[in-house]
């Protein structure tokens, strides 16, 4: 079973734990051991992964009452039914985010987009929040918003084939960031809807400008409404092709080589550690306060306790990424001046937003690509429109 969380009140003064060694490997470094109370039966809730470095810190004391909002695509969906799971409450999905569509933000007679904006899931207050961690249902929740690709596109559409898998309004909405005090940021398995081919050179291009991108979004909003505090980035994790729905009946290995960490090319998979590291990169150089966890290393050991190749089962997750958010909001929490709040703190807004405006909308990239990979795109083209006279064929209405 899950680990129970405790329900102390954030009031209640908890003993100092130490997270520096944990934090500085971005709590990576751990062993799945047996958990005692799961019985002799091996069940996904069986083994559950503990830091070398420090201890499990209770949920509830590493939240100590305050709002937190993921985004990013399904894994971190599964992060957040993860938490609604070791916390004991209940999702609530708000009707109006669908697969296909996202949200109706609703226009005012000039165009602006109101208030009437909706995440679409959120942890009913009343039988999560205030009841397991103490807290009044005004002052916490924990919401998840879903975008695959964390910030729009430079022309201001979507990527992909989902118009719901990647809803703006974040970042700027008033129900979005201004409302939270931290955010878990999340994705990559859908990184070649941005980007796709064999040119690495190209694709790192393109996501490290993202990259700033987001970096100087989100100082923006911390200079306008000093939220989020503090920010959160999850190294996305990769699939395996040799998964299994079932617990092995043999315990996670206890060391990781090298060569396992190494994802296969499937799907551009072997590419996720790049964005991963570019984009910790950006983020370490922002004016913003932000701490990292990379749960790679914990679910590699797991092809296992899946519901497909990416898509791991909550508890799984509940047992391995829930800790490491837990040590990273603690650590946070901790932090009696992070650096947003050192030579960064005297940029006034204008300064920001100049800072945001100075990343370029539409990314220029070399072109550097291969003659096989030309050959490639013409083809893939080629056998597209092929596709689409087929279907005109089909549905046009001769007489």
């Amino acid at each position: 079973m899950v680990a129970a969380v405790s329900t102390a009140s954030s009031g209640t003064t908890a003993p100092s734990v130490s997270t520096a060694v944990c934090e500085a490997d971005h709590f990576q470094h751990g062993v799945w051991s047996r958990q005692p109370s799961t019985g002799a039966t091996t069940t996904c809730e069986t083994y559950r992964y503990s830091n070398v470095s420090c201890l499990d810190i209770p949920l509830c004391q590493a939240l100590a009452c305050r709002s937190v909002l993921l985004v990013g695509d399904s894994t971190m969906e599964i992060v957040f039914d993860a938490l609604v799971h070791t916390i004991g409450g209940k999702a609530t999905k708000d009707p109006q985010w669908s697969k296909r569509s996202c949200p109706d933000m609703g226009r005012n007679e000039d165009g602006s987009v109101n208030d009437d904006v909706h995440l679409r899931r959120r942890v009913a207050p009343a039988a999560t929040m205030s009841g397991a961690c103490g807290c009044a249902e005004k002052v916490q929740h924990i919401s998840y918003w879903r975008h695959d690709h964390l910030i729009r596109n430079e022309s201001g559409h979507w990527y992909g084939l989902d118009r719901g898998s990647s809803c703006d309004g974040w970042l700027d909405e008033t129900r979005g960031l201004p409302t939270h005090d931290v955010v878990v940021l999340g994705f990559g398995a859908h990184h070649r809807e941005v980007v796709d081919g064999s040119d690495s050179h190209n694709k790192t291009i393109v996501h490290t400008q993202r990259a700033r991108k987001l970096c100087r979004s989100l100082e923006l909003q911390r200079t306008r409404h000093r939220r989020p505090a503090q920010v959160i980035f999850m190294h996305g994790w990769w699939g395996q092709q040799n998964w299994s729905a079932e617990a092995s009946a043999t315990a996670p290995p206890a060391n990781i080589s090298n060569e396992a960490l190494q994802p296969d090319h499937m799907y551009g998979w072997d590419f996720i550690p790049v964005i991963n590291d570019l984009y910790a990169r950006e983020l370490r150089a922002c004016c913003i306060d932000v701490a990292f966890v990379d749960p790679t290393r914990a679910l590699v050991a797991r092809p296992d306790c899946r519901k497909d190749y990416l898509h791991l089962k909550w508890p799984v997750v509940a047992n391995s990424v829930v800790p490491m958010l837990s040590g990273a909001l603690h650590a946070l929490r901790d932090r009696t001046s992070g650096q947003y709040d050192g030579p960064c703190r005297v940029q006034p807004a204008a300064t920001v937003a100049e800072r945001v405006a100075s990343v370029p909308e539409r990314i220029s990239v070399p072109e550097r690509i291969s003659v096989p990979e030309r050959i490639s795109r013409s083809a893939s083209l080629i056998t597209l429109v092929h596709q689409q006279f087929k279907w005109w064929m089909r549905s046009a209405p001769f007489a």
